[in-house]
């Protein structure tokens, strides 16, 4: 058993040396060196993707799909040059990497349906969002955007996501110049580099590490199995349901998305630019059956004070009497062990939005 120990070590770390990340940590190892082609970091508000990005090979998870970016750096069909004012009537969209659609080729997001089915009607569709982003981002740079670049639009699509007050409270700042800065990012890396038993098993071993995750599956209490299986009972997530996680970081976020969307809205007025502003749940709120949530009511009561158009999804998902029947809207709509939609839950805002729209407009 020493032996075989001893071998299962030396081909882990073999492999680790080949690859540069250990065997179990493949897919995330993968993805990683995938995603430092094209995602880029930015001076002015923070990361953004590459313009031009050509690659047909991007991951996430296990999941490997087509990636473009047009000449601005927005996921996009191909790798177009986009003319910075248009007669058309131009919709852009920004978000986190809901919005972007990880794991999902463009044309099948919402945002890409969408563009499609507009063109026919000569409206330009445009997305801006890319993974990690949250309100501090979108106001940065919707302003660089507009003031810098000279790009012209009429409307603005702000998709505002469960783990943005996270993201406000705990990551993001704006340094005295103006642009977005990261908190604690030294601290934060120690913390994950952090040895214990468990990540020195993970990756230094192959054979043990299954025989162990299997060991671990055959006995895993239900509701961690839930967080595996379905992406639910996450930290992130559960502000929305419990109290305490409100208090930690909940507050404080909402208070500061609501500051930087305030600035977000007065950018726009300026400029007759139109406001919408979407909230969705993810797997944790439909389990939860969290369907008049507060990320529903908090952004709900700010749009009416301010005239903005508010589009609830949550009616849409947060179906099911029974934690079965819930459990099914999450497998139907969601990417298995993700928190991020699939195919599906993303032609399900699509056509929402439209229909929505027709009847708005």
């Amino acid at each position: 058993m020493l032996a075989l120990l001893l071998l299962d070590v030396a081909a882990a770390n073999i492999y680790k040396l080949i690859y540069g990340y250990s065997w179990p940590a493949r897919y995330k190892g993968r993805a990683a060196a995938s995603e430092k082609r094209y995602r880029v970091p930015s001076e002015v508000y923070h990361h953004d993707l590459a313009p031009g990005a050509e690659f047909d090979d991007a991951r996430w998870g296990p999941l490997q799909y087509r990636i473009r970016t047009n000449s601005l750096g927005f996921k996009d069909r191909s790798t177009r040059r986009v003319e910075l004012s248009s007669p058309n009537h131009r919709i852009v969209f920004i978000g986190d990497s809901f919005t972007e659609g990880m794991g999902v080729e463009y044309p099948a997001t919402f945002a890409g349906i969408i563009e499609q089915e507009l063109s026919r009607e000569n409206i330009e569709v445009f997305n801006a969002a890319a993974v990690s982003y949250s309100p501090i981002i979108y106001w940065r740079k919707i302003k660089y955007l507009l003031e810098e670049r000279s790009f012209r639009f009429d409307e603005l699509v702000v998709f505002l996501d469960i783990n943005d007050p996270e993201n406000e409270a705990k990551l993001y700042y704006l340094d005295s110049s103006g642009n977005v800065g990261e908190t604690d990012y030294e601290t934060r890396l120690a913390v994950a580099a952090k040895p214990d038993l468990q990540k020195r098993i993970r990756n230094n071993t192959i054979v043990t590490f299954l025989i162990l995750r299997a060991i671990r599956d055959r006995f895993m209490p239900e509701p961690e199995r839930l967080i595996r299986q379905y992406a639910v009972n996450w930290k992130r997530s559960l502000w929305t349901i419990h109290t305490t996680l409100y208090e930690e970081f909940g507050r404080e976020g909402l208070e500061k998305m609501a500051f930087y969307m305030d600035k977000l809205h007065r950018l726009l007025q300026e400029r007759g630019i139109r406001l919408t502003v979407a909230v969705y749940p993810w797997p944790d709120q439909i389990f939860h059956g969290d369907l008049h949530s507060l990320q529903v009511s908090y952004w709900e009561a700010w749009c009416r004070e301010r005239k903005v158009r508010f589009i609830n999804y949550f009616p849409y998902f947060v179906k099911g009497n029974t934690p079965q029947e819930r459990l099914n809207m999450i497998e139907r709509y969601y990417i298995p062990g993700d928190c991020h939609w699939n195919e599906a839950g993303h032609r399900l805002v699509a056509e929402t939005f439209l229909a929505i729209r027709a009847v708005g407009e």
